[in-house]
């Protein structure tokens, strides 16, 4: 192995050691500061020089030793307490023994920074009596406690930290087994009696061993001893391997040797640590995590509610796994198999899933964004919610039990679903929420569709299960690839077998001739005149080079309202590109929306007098700067405006939790909006300035 220097690191600027390979070098006493953005440290050895690590190791037994010979002294001290007739000694006794189970139980309960502090405020306020009480016989009894007491802690915290430090309970305890029994021979009177003894080991047994239950927590990462295990951190990183503050954005540690490496305030996101050896010796992070992103294997395992965020999970089996509430962030889970994972309430914002596999899994309320990479995603059905006693039903997509998702349905499934119009609307509400407000029912159309077909098929399938309350919430089509019907139904329906019955019917029908299908649906026409409606819907969304969704309210009942909105091509969050009411001709009316945006901008106050202008300003000369831009559509045009819209919806109620979500999607919208545009163009110069003045008024940063 090669051997690297501290000049040959840190005489190298930092553009120069980014993206350096350092596979297989022996790095141990080396320091890395700066960022480290992709590097490659695999198969390295790291951790402290040689001559360090002997001199550490020979302290921390040491350390060991000498909590041993403190508590025999400490031991022999307290019981000279109660060998004594008089009655001051006796009490002292008790008082002593009082602050040791009191220094003990807030220890095992608390932590050790809250015993420590509980104890020396006691201890203060006995020697401030002392003093008061200006006897020579107290002053020499609250001495004799004093070094009792400090015994116990110096012996259970140093017997700790040698765990701790050298991570081997059997050598820590030999170590303070050795000097308690050399201290006993040096404390105990000439004439010491097996009373005498009996003291010491009654005293030394609970300090011993309470000193090897908190180095046993503090290498379990509790946070209650985090006083400890940041002074164990340290010593054991002193002159050792030094990654800290440094940004290892993405590097590459797998099968590296790790032993006191210093990862301290480092940048570990996505970093990736499988089959990284003495990982755990760093002292920091929670224990369940480091042995997950150094095996890769969670099959099975529970991570509910933890703090994942930007661990690299690469290929990594999580078959089964449990992350119910758990936060995966900006992680990277690329290829990995999420087989029947559990993936109810976790949080996957900008979280790289390209490649892996969900079949079978849950995601009731899964939280993704536009910026969730979900390319390439395999993946045969899901579960919309996680079953209960209540609801045994776990919502399967597709709905047809014996159907599975084709290539890319999956991507365009899980696009935040519309349950009607009027909530999309708002822009403010977490499709998360609107998830759970019914169940729905998804008909897939491939490789064309026949809108009358489909019109008679669904109108069956709505009288033939009244029981169903069959209510059309969406249709979603892009010019002649699949269509998408989405209905709500009631909660205690088999979606899968409206969906088979619903298949069945449209391919019957669709098999007959066209004159004979034509006279079906004249005569259905007849009976009812919504049949044609729901014709024109599917006509529509084929002919549309968007995605067209037309909402009904019901379709067992009068409809008594219609109304239709383009989304833009991809399905993004909030990505309204028009609104109309009762068109579906999808004619996009500039002046309309430019008016609606004019008088929701006007209801903000007026700025402060002072140079600066406010947030009423502001989002005025981003509405002429769009109305004004030659190369912007007219369909992004209105986009943009709209999302102007939301801005000042949001400024009218900074503090609201909704409308600031909705608000910072507007921004990141409004930016896209611009990013196909020249630089030198008028529209990204006025967004490049306004919008970074108008989000500190938004309350965004």
């Amino acid at each position: 192995m090669s051997f690297l220097t501290p000049v040959d690191t840190q005489s190298l600027p930092p553009n120069h050691y980014q993206s350096r390979n350092f596979e297989g070098f022996d790095i141990r006493g080396q320091v890395f500061p700066g960022s480290w953005h992709h590097a490659n440290f695999s198969r390295i050895t790291s951790g402290p020089t040689s001559t360090f690590q002997r001199l550490r190791q020979t302290f921390t037994l040491f350390l060991a030793f000498l909590a041993g010979f403190i508590t025999a002294y400490a031991g022999s001290t307290f019981g000279l307490m109660f060998q004594d007739l008089n009655t001051s000694f006796w009490i002292l006794g008790l008082v002593v023994g009082f602050l040791l189970v009191l220094f003990f139980g807030t220890a095992l309960r608390n932590g050790l920074t809250a015993a420590l502090g509980v104890l020396s405020f006691v201890t203060a306020f006995l020697i401030v009596i002392t003093v008061a009480l200006a006897s020579q016989d107290i002053a020499g009894l609250t001495a004799l406690s004093t070094l009792t007491i400090g015994g116990s802690v110096a012996g259970s915290v140093g017997l700790a930290a040698s765990i701790t430090l050298i991570q081997s309970r059997p050598l820590s305890l030999a170590c303070s087994t050795l000097g308690l029994i050399i201290g006993s021979s040096f404390s105990l009177p000439f004439d010491f009696t097996h009373r005498d003894i009996l003291w010491i080991l009654a005293f030394s047994l609970p300090v011993l061993s309470l000193g090897t239950y908190l180095g046993h927590c503090t290498l379990q990462d509790d946070s209650r001893y985090k006083l400890l295990r940041n002074l164990a951190i340290q010593i054991s990183t002193w002159h050792s391997t030094s990654f800290r503050t440094s940004d290892l954005t993405g590097a590459n540690f797998s099968q590296a040797k790790l032993r006191f490496t210093d990862f301290r305030n480092a940048n570990l996101t996505r970093t990736y640590w499988y089959n990284a050896t003495f990982f755990q010796n760093n002292l920091q992070g929670n224990p369940t995590i480091r042995r997950l992103v150094t095996t890769l294997d969670g099959h099975g395992k529970i991570f509910d509610r933890l703090d994942l965020r930007g661990v690299n999970l690469d290929n990594a089996d999580l078959t089964g796994a449990s992350f119910i509430g758990a936060d995966l962030s900006h992680a990277t889970l690329k290829g990995a198999n999420l087989t029947n994972a559990k993936l109810v309430k976790a949080q996957l914002y900008e979280t790289n899933l390209s490649g892996a596999i969900l079949t079978g899994a849950y995601i009731e309320n899964w939280g993704i964004s536009p910026e969730t990479d979900l390319a390439s995603i395999q993946c045969d059905y899901v579960y919309m919610r996680k079953p209960t006693e209540d609801d045994p039903d776990p919502c399967r997509k597709p709905d047809n039990k014996y159907e599975i998702f084709r290539e890319g349905d999956f991507a365009a499934f899980i696009a935040p679903i519309i349950k009607t119009l009027a909530t999309y609307q708002k822009q403010n509400v977490d499709p998360r929420e609107l998830s759970v407000s019914a169940k729905t029912l998804d008909l897939y159309h491939y490789e064309g569709i026949d809108p009358s077909a489909t019109a008679i098929a669904l109108q069956r399938l709505a009288e033939q299960h009244p029981e169903a309350n069959l209510q059309i919430v969406s249709l979603e089509g892009r010019g002649d690839e699949k269509i998408r019907v989405q209905a709500t139904v009631a909660d205690e329906v088999d979606r899968s077998e409206l969906s088979e019955a619903y298949s069945q019917s449209y391919r019957e029908i669709k098999s007959l001739p066209y004159a004979d299908l034509q006279l079906l649906l004249k005569g259905m026409e007849e009976k009812d005149a919504r049949i044609r409606s729901l014709e024109q819907m599917v006509t529509t969304a084929l002919s549309s080079n968007k995605f067209y969704v037309e909402s009904y309210h019901s379709l067992g009942d009068t409809v008594s309202e219609k109304s239709s909105i383009n989304i833009q091509a991809g399905g993004d969050i909030g990505n309204v590109s028009g609104i109309t009411g009762g068109d579906v001709s999808g004619v996009i009316n500039l002046g309309e929306i430019s008016g609606d945006v004019t008088n929701t901008i006007n209801q903000l106050p007026d700025a402060l007098p002072s140079n600066e202008p406010g947030l009423k300003e502001l989002l005025s000369q981003l509405q002429v700067a769009i109305e004004a831009e030659p190369e912007l559509p007219d369909e992004d045009k209105a986009e943009a405006l709209e999302q102007v819209k939301v801005l000042a919806e949001a400024g009218q109620n900074p503090e609201d939790n909704f409308l600031q979500k909705a608000a910072k999607t507007a921004m990141k919208i409004l930016k896209g909006t611009t990013a196909g545009l020249s630089e030198t163009t008028k529209l990204v110069q006025e967004c490049n300035k306004l919008l970074p003045l108008i989000a500190p008024l938004l309350l965004l940063v």
